[in-house]
Formats: structure tokens, sequence, C-alpha cells
């Protein structure tokens, strides 16, 4: 390939880019900067919103799943505060926007733990690796609201 012709390629090319770096979309580099310092919103094609990626509470990162009626199913984080600050969690909603599985770390080993909800939002059952020891445990509540140990 000639020099000269490669050379007007390669200027053409990048002039291309750089014109196309200032005056693009102004929605789009919005956008961009948005995404890049603060929060995501996604919709779908019926406006929607389907995800949320951005800050919880406290300014750990959080992301919410919708469904196609807008109804937050699942979240992914981290907890802002407590005992749990900075453990990561996965919540599960119903369509209702009720918590109804809690999959989580916890104590200072980042024990495992499954948390399974009622409608009321109570804990019915749950299992994992205790904080301190690490030892299994399973248990459920029961209607009376106390707690039974299935693995005593």
């Amino acid at each position: 390939m000639n020099t000269k012709l490669l050379l007007t390629f390669m200027v053409g090319f990048l002039g291309g880019i750089t014109g196309a770096l200032l005056v693009s979309s102004s929605t789009v580099q919005a956008a961009l900067q948005k995404a890049a310092y603060s929060e995501i919103n996604l919709y779908n094609n019926a406006e929607k919103r389907t995800a949320f990626i951005g800050s919880g509470t406290v300014g750990q990162g959080t992301m919410w799943l919708y469904d196609n009626q807008g109804h937050a199913r699942i979240q992914l984080g981290t907890y802002g505060e407590g005992n749990e600050m900075g453990q990561p969690v996965i919540g599960l909603q119903d369509s209702k926007d009720r918590l109804r599985a809690i999959w989580r770390l916890h104590g200072t080993k980042d024990s495992p733990v499954l948390v399974l909800k009622d409608v009321s939002g109570d804990d019915k059952l749950v299992m994992g690796l205790r904080g301190n020891d690490e030892e299994p445990y399973l248990e459920y509540t029961n209607s009376q609201g106390r707690k039974v140990n299935l693995l005593k």
C-alpha cells in the first residue's frame, strides 16, 4: 500500500474518531458519565425498569433486578450497617415485593447461610454453618414460634 494513501487513511480515521468523541450525542455522553459515577437504571421496551446498579445506603455496591411488571425480584449487594456490614447478600422477593429468601455470609469467618421466610417475613427455615465454629445447622420455626434444631 502507498505510504501517502496510508497516511491519508490514518489521518481521516483519527479525525473521524475525534469528531465523534467531540460532537457525539449528549444523551450518550450523559449516560456514560452517570454510569461511571452514580447509577445505572435499565428499562425494557414498555418503559418498565428491569435493573438498577448503584450505591446502597452507605455507598456499597447494590444491584436490583425487576420483573416485567416493575417489581423488585432479586437484590445483590452487601450489608450497609451492623455486624454484617460489608458481607455479601442475595435476596429474593416474591411478586408482592415480600422478601422470601436470603443467601448470605455472616460472622468473622464469612460463614454461609440460607434463610427461607414465610409471607409475613418471619424466618421459617434456616440452614448454614455457624459463624463461630462453622458447624452445620438446620432449624425451622414451628407454628408456635419455637425454633426446632433438626440436627440435634
